[in-house]
């Protein structure tokens, strides 16, 4: 045996030949198996049909060794599947069934090479090289023929083997045997002894019992290793909850704080983080009593901001009632000259009925106080059902006589799918309601060129919520609104500029006063605008199939306060 055929094969990655030996006989399948791992090749091994395919799949062998007669599907069905993977992988029949026919059979059906049983070992791994030279699957590695275990000696390519320099005589099958052993040094424990009569006896006692003892040793470890892990984690995620629990409650006061409304009205702030978690003492308890401080500060500035707006407003409401009596004083002479306006000179009498007008506009915003001062402190409205329809039709009748140089339409309807129902009825204050109305047309009138076309819908809807709700909707073509004042434009003294600019005398109250009223309704007010396109749009609460005098939702109530 040369050295060329005794050079090991190494895939192109450097890596064993990987090789699958499918064989129903478990003694033969690890007969070739040690033979070809004898060879350093990284063997597997299958018993059926199946498993042989299953095993190509994972396993990805560079050559095949595959029974025919197999007890789940044939060595010929099998080579089929596995082609249908990997295409060039070679493929070995070894097969008891050695008629002419079989071998042809076996070659046709896409074997690379038939070998019969009984075989040689040596001529099977011979053709297993040659068929892997030829796929140029692996390539040939020279190494160091010689091997020695002790002061025993074997060199592969003379076939020669000594024992502290003096030559042993074995046969080939001796040969074979110790070459293997002395092949697997970590599998087999070796100890060579010389006999009395100058032979020498070879003992090689298999390691795998030892291996897989210690790799069940590792398994267990590892095993009681991940459940010290576990455990410990458990412990840590328990500890770390009981530690954080007090901030857990702190963040939770912060959380109840936070959903608080706080931008307007009285509020009682009177959440507090509990003294177990405001202790000093700790980091959670430093954060709790601060934040216990901060509570405190904010609570004392609702206070004073709730006390100086309830000044405020008181101030203004008794401002607007000590401002009747000398309005309507005023009023009531600058009457009482114009009668005799024709004995005055032209100029005072022009001055007269300037006085006149500018009394009757702060007679106006007097009352647009007084109505919002009243509805700030929640005194109640009356409640009663209301013809929406009459209400609107009355107010679009008095803008179209005050500004007949404004083109006004009145779109009176019953709803997307029946145009020809009855409007419901709201329950509320039947005056408030129509200041509404009139308010919105004012606005439009006032704040729009001549020639505007302003149309007033009425029409039953679903709110937000669902509810059943009667929408009113103001839209004009005028310049509109600018658009950082939209969000503002319903707050009080609140005035556009350029085409919405103060050159008609208004008072900036008249849309406060509609989103008070509509507020106090239950009801809401939307106002969306762009160049050509303004529109006001209230919903207010449906009255259908409640009593007079009832709210249409028990829920909702006309006064600001409880």
């Amino acid at each position: 045996m040369n050295a060329a055929t005794r050079a090991d094969l190494r895939r192109p990655d450097g890596t064993p030949v990987r090789a699958l030996v499918v064989d129903d006989e478990p003694t033969l399948a690890e007969l070739l198996s040690m033979a070809l791992r004898y060879e350093g090749w990284d063997v597997r091994s299958a018993g059926d049909g199946l498993g042989a395919v299953r095993q190509g799949r994972e396993f990805r062998p560079d050559v095949v060794v595959l029974d025919v007669m197999l007890p789940d599907i044939d060595g010929f069905e099998v080579l089929r599947r596995l082609r249908a993977d990997s295409p060039d992988v070679p493929v070995l029949f070894l097969t008891a069934r050695d008629a002419v026919e079989d071998r042809v059979a076996g070659l046709t059906a896409g074997g690379d090479d038939y070998v019969t049983k009984p075989f040689s070992l040596e001529e099977v791994v011979a053709r297993l090289r040659g068929l892997l030279r030829r796929a140029a699957v692996a390539t040939a590695v020279r190494g160091d023929a010689t091997l020695a275990v002790g002061d025993l000696t074997l060199d592969e390519d003379s076939h020669e083997v000594t024992r502290s320099g003096e030559p042993v005589e074995l046969t080939a099958t001796e040969f074979e045997l110790l070459r293997f052993l002395m092949r697997n040094p970590r599998r087999v424990r070796l100890a060579a002894a010389a006999g009395e009569d100058g032979t020498v006896t070879v003992v090689g006692l298999s390691t795998d019992a030892l291996e897989d003892t210690v790799g069940e040793l590792v398994v267990r470890e590892a095993i009681i290793f991940g459940i010290g892990v576990v455990v410990a984690g458990v412990a840590a995620a328990v500890a770390t909850r009981l530690t954080l629990r007090p901030l857990h409650r702190v963040s939770a006061t912060a959380r109840r704080v936070s959903e608080l409304p706080l931008s307007s009205g009285e509020v009682e702030l009177a959440d507090r983080v509990p003294d177990v978690d405001a202790d000093p003492r700790s980091e959670v308890g430093q954060v709790g009593a601060a934040l216990n401080r901060m509570l405190g500060h904010v609570g004392a500035a609702l206070a004073a901001r709730q006390e100086s707006e309830t000044r405020l407003r008181r101030f203004v409401a008794d401002a607007g009632h000590e401002l009747r009596t000398p309005l309507a004083a005023i009023r009531g002479y600058n009457e009482l000259a114009a009668r005799h306006a024709d004995e005055l000179p032209g100029e005072v009498a022009g001055l007269l009925e300037r006085m006149g007008s500018q009394t009757v506009r702060m007679t106006a915003l007097v009352e647009d106080l007084l109505l919002l001062a009243r509805l700030d402190a929640g005194r109640p409205l009356a409640r009663e059902r209301v013809d929406l329809a009459r209400v609107v039709v009355e107010a679009v009748t008095d803008a179209h006589a005050a500004a007949r140089e404004h083109r006004w339409a009145l779109d009176l309807g019953g709803g997307d799918e029946d145009e020809d129902a009855v409007l419901p009825e709201v329950v509320g204050d039947p005056e408030r309601l129509h200041q509404v109305v009139a308010n919105l047309l004012a606005n439009a009138r006032t704040h729009t060129p001549p020639g505007t076309h302003v149309t007033v819908g009425l029409h039953p809807s679903i709110g937000d919520d669902g509810r059943a709700v009667v929408r009113l909707s103001v839209a004009d073509d005028g310049p509109g609104i600018p658009a950082d004042l939209v969000p503002h434009v319903a707050e009080r003294f609140a005035r556009g500029e350029s085409g919405r600019a103060r050159t008609t005398g208004s008072t900036g109250l008249g849309l406060s006063i509609v989103a008070a009223v509509v507020a106090e309704h239950g009801g809401t007010l939307r106002i969306t605008s762009r160049p050509g396109e303004t529109r006001f749009v209230v919903d207010l609460p449906a009255a259908d199939g409640t009593p007079d005098g009832a709210p249409a939702d028990p829920g909702a109530r006309l006064s600001s306060r409880p």
